[in-house]
């Protein structure tokens, strides 16, 4: 069997491109229908002042949680910095403010932090 040429490889992946987009609108859709029929039986909960439906042999259950939302980035900033409290943000780096950083830097390393090259492909119809 031989090995595939560009084009057979560029087509196909072009192919797998199409399908992949077309799939992601699918799924957003699927959200969007998902996320509207959550929002009318949380409502029709409400209205029968319920956190708790069944029908058809079905049950749903309404649970609320706290979620933390900024207000003020220099108070929490502060906050963060006096207390040492640098547990509260998620354990990763924006890329934007790092290759700020290192060009603030001249070229030199952020300390603590290694790099890798994440590789992209993207296929276009050409001219």
């Amino acid at each position: 069997m031989s090995e595939p040429t560009a084009g057979q490889l560029l087509a196909a992946l072009k192919a797998a491109s199409d399908k992949a987009d077309t799939l992601s609108g699918q799924l957003r859709d699927a959200k969007q229908e998902k996320d509207a029929l959550e929002a009318q039986i949380m409502l029709l909960m409400e209205q029968q002042g319920t956190t708790l439906l069944a029908a058809g042999g079905l049950v749903s259950e309404m649970k609320e949680e706290e979620v933390p939302q900024v207000m003020d980035w220099d108070s929490l900033e502060k906050f963060i910095l006096r207390s040492k409290r640098l547990d509260i943000f998620q354990r990763r780096l924006s890329p934007v403010v790092w290759r700020s950083l290192i060009e603030e830097r001249d070229g030199t390393a952020v300390p603590g932090v290694g790099v890798f090259k994440k590789r992209k492909l993207s296929v276009r119809k050409g001219k």
